[in-house]
């Protein structure tokens, strides 16, 4: 007979509030900004470089 085991050590985070932020929301924010930032300076280089060497 198979007998089925509960993981009891699996947690499931529920925010207070019904649309409230999760564990990770502000850890992605911050990498969304910094994603970004470096997009903006690697373009800011690029377009120095074409203007530089043109």
């Amino acid at each position: 007979m198979k007998r089925t085991h509960r993981n009891s050590h699996l947690r499931i985070y529920t925010p207070a509030c019904p649309n409230g932020a999760d564990q990770q929301y502000f850890a992605g924010k911050a990498l969304d900004l910094l994603t970004g930032l470096a997009s903006v300076v690697g373009f800011i280089t690029a377009v120095a470089f074409l203007f530089i060497f043109a």
